[in-house]
């Protein structure tokens, strides 16, 4: 999916602009539902499950995985209007962000000007183990999910995650 939002006067108003500076904050109580439509560049007939808007900043639910997930997700953030042109989706945006869980020295990582850009994180088991959906204060940019969430998804058939490419994070 990707905005749809071609007027500077709807991108002002909507909430598409928080998303940008909001990794794991959460948004204001009021939103203006933002328009989305699918991806032209993707020749799909049918729609994914689940699917990512942005720089993984938020996830777009199809009805069936928002029945099949909202209750376990509420922890993890909020969900969020959208306005679409054929089915409904809902957003969800994480704003569970994990503090003191990397472990540096197991974790794949690099420095630049003073700051570590984490790769692959080692994490602990403690400080990760009630999270669902989750981001990691190391690294905000980047939405983790735990085993219960693909346990779900696979027990659902919730389409759009390719898990084949996903790496598994080292737990310890």
């Amino acid at each position: 999916f990707e905005d749809d939002l071609d007027d500077a006067l709807e991108w002002k108003n909507s909430y598409a602009p928080l998303l940008l500076a909001s990794f794991g904050a959460k948004l204001q109580s009021k939103l203006i539902p933002l328009a989305i439509v699918p991806n032209p560049d993707e020749k799909k007939k049918k729609f994914a499950d689940i699917s990512l808007l942005g720089s993984n900043s938020l996830l777009i639910l199809s009805s069936k995985a928002y029945k099949c997930l909202k209750d376990r997700l509420c922890s993890s953030g909020q969900f969020v209007p959208l306005r679409t042109h054929s089915e409904e989706f809902i957003g969800f945006h994480v704003t569970c962000v994990i503090n003191d869980a990397v472990i540096w020295e197991r974790s794949k990582y690099r420095e630049h000007d003073g700051a570590r850009i984490l790769y692959t994180p080692a994490l602990k088991q403690s400080a990760v183990e009630a999270g669902y959906l989750f981001m990691l204060q190391e690294s905000r940019t980047r939405i983790y999910a735990s085993q219960d969430f693909y346990d779900v998804c696979q027990e659902y058939k919730l389409s759009g995650i390719a898990w084949s490419d996903s790496r598994l994070i080292d737990v310890q």
